[in-house]
């Protein structure tokens, strides 16, 4: 591999722990507590990204290892080694562009006092 490709995985990791090591404060979107709460549309919200988080955390992981099977089994072909390439490339791009997006998450609401 490209030492580039392993540097940006190391790094993806490491801004993905750091902000999932965060602890997440979630308010009860049935009964948000009164004055000052968060809505009921920004609770739901709340709630469906933090089960489609890792959910596709688990889906880049599983294309990643069936680019690995592609890339096994390709037996030197160069247009399954290309695909292989390309299924792992994007399962890696669609990691960096998720870390970013939990990044760029907990920033906002750090910024906004949510």
């Amino acid at each position: 591999m490209d030492f580039k490709i392993i540097i940006v995985i190391v790094l993806c990791f490491i801004l993905a722990n750091s902000v999932l090591a965060l602890k997440p404060t979630f308010i009860d979107p049935i009964n948000p507590g009164g004055g000052g709460g968060i809505s009921g549309f920004e609770a739901m919200l709340i709630k469906i990204m933090s089960w489609l988080w890792p959910i596709s955390i688990v889906v880049a992981v599983l294309m990643i290892i069936v680019g690995a099977y592609y890339f096994i089994f390709s037996g030197g072909d160069p247009t399954k080694v290309a695909t292989a390439k390309k299924v792992v490339t994007y399962a890696l791009l669609g990691l960096v562009i998720l870390a970013s997006a939990i990044g760029i998450w907990n920033l906002v609401k750090l910024i906004l006092g949510v």
